[in-house]
């Protein structure tokens, strides 16, 4: 779908006008500003390390499915996008809250405005469905470790399905939504609280390195460089998000600081292991 509306744009749209919109913000600030849809977009890669139980020959498919998944999902980004300034320009994609049903009504008109709108939603509903897939198995490795309740490991027998996991992940997933109220709201809440635990997460890097904790491991062009320009980019995009809703950023930043406490907590009442094989 992407390919074919990029290209089909491109070929048949009329060409939006040279003109762009000006703006007295610095250039660095509409930089970040920029980054924070975009991270949302290409967030995801990450979540593949949670199904690593269910790979077979992970050493080897791990970095190839990444690397391969990573460079099809930019080309297709960056194709749909010059299909966007081509034909939209910058201010119709500013002014578009739906950019790709823009471009399709500019391309089609209504119908292939409709057409698109459904594409996309059911594109969202695939994300969801993978969500829902590898979410309750992180919560069954956490029950393996005594983090919590042996319930997040019940599988019901006849349809394989995680039922407290599902339920649980359903509950912190839908009250965020209705409590904010907003998708820029929702964007800006999802991207602060990622990107402080991405960078968490990949500061660990540098001690398990050090440590050499773990069987073997992958090893990585550009270290140590590589991952400490990536956890910069995080925290710069997080600090923009904290200068634009600082609340949503206080928020997300209690939630983050819970999270060490509750593992203790977790591994106190559970009896886990997970403290001890880290």
């Amino acid at each position: 779908m992407m390919v074919g509306l990029a290209a089909l744009a491109l070929l048949l749209a009329p060409r939006a006008p040279l003109i762009e919109p000006v703006s007295t913000a610095p250039s660095g600030l509409r930089l970040a500003s920029a980054l924070i849809p975009c991270f949302y977009a290409y967030g995801g890669y990450q979540l593949t390390m949670n199904l690593g139980a269910d790979l077979k020959d992970a050493r080897r498919r791990f970095p190839l499915a990444i690397t391969a998944g990573m460079i099809t999902v930019v080309g297709l980004y960056l194709l749909l996008n010059l299909a966007y300034q081509r034909v939209l320009g910058i201010g119709g994609i500013a002014g578009s809250k739906l950019a790709a049903a823009a471009l399709s009504r500019a391309t089609f008109g209504p119908s292939g405005e409709v057409l698109v709108s459904v594409a996309v939603f059911l594109s969202a509903a695939g994300f969801v469905n993978a969500t829902i897939m590898q979410m309750p198995r992180s919560f069954y490795a956490m029950a393996q470790d005594g983090v919590l309740p042996r319930a997040f490991m019940r599988i019901n027998p006849d349809t394989q399905v995680q039922e407290v996991s599902l339920v649980f992940f359903g509950v912190t997933m839908l009250l965020p939504a209705f409590l904010l109220g907003s998708f820029e709201k929702l964007l800006n809440y999802v991207i602060f609280t990622d990107t402080l635990t991405l960078a968490v997460v990949a500061s660990t890097l540098f001690v398990l390195r050090r440590r050499r904790t773990g069987d073997g491991g992958f090893s990585m062009l550009g270290y140590p460089l590589l991952p400490a320009f990536y956890i910069a980019c995080l925290l710069g995009v997080g600090a923009r998000v904290f200068t634009l809703e600082p609340s949503l950023a206080f928020a997300g930043i209690v939630i983050l600081l819970t999270g060490w406490p509750l593992f203790r907590l977790g591994h106190t009442l559970f009896g886990g292991t997970a403290g001890r094989s880290t």
